[in-house]
């Protein structure tokens, strides 16, 4: 019975620290998406679609810095400002076997427009990133 226990709180207490520790970065990139967003209203918002947690993109850089995040339901993405030339360096990973990831990267270059929102996908069959916009 002391074993059962001993081994219930070993477990769970890694469990909580973690939701503990996501929760509370989520609250900080919400409060610098809400800071940035003050800062700059008519920013423009690039959404990041990923085909599962198997099949990843990313934006880990914009303009060799940390983006802002957003987080939308079920979506998610960075902000841009318009009007502004943007570095992006892309990733994407898959994980083909429980141990294998591939990897590819890329770098793209955009300036985003006014009143528009873009969109960003990893094409499997052509093995490239696929940008697209549209307007509000």
């Amino acid at each position: 019975m002391a074993m059962a226990i001993f081994l219930l709180v070993f477990i769970s207490i890694p469990i909580i620290v973690h939701i503990l520790v996501k929760k509370s970065n989520m609250a900080k990139k919400k409060k610098i998406s809400d800071e940035f967003l003050q800062q700059h209203p008519n920013a423009i918002k690039l959404y990041i679609y990923s085909q599962s947690e198997e099949q990843k993109v990313s934006v880990p850089k914009v303009n060799n810095e940390l983006p802002v995040c957003f987080y939308e339901e079920d979506k998610e993405g960075i902000y841009l400002l318009p009007c502004e030339n943007h570095t992006l360096n892309l990733l994407y990973e898959e994980k083909i076997k429980s141990s294998q990831t591939k990897i590819t990267t890329a770098i793209m270059k955009i300036m985003p427009q006014e009143n528009t929102s873009y969109e960003l996908r990893f094409e499997n069959d052509v093995e490239k990133f696929k940008s697209t916009y549209s307007t509000k």
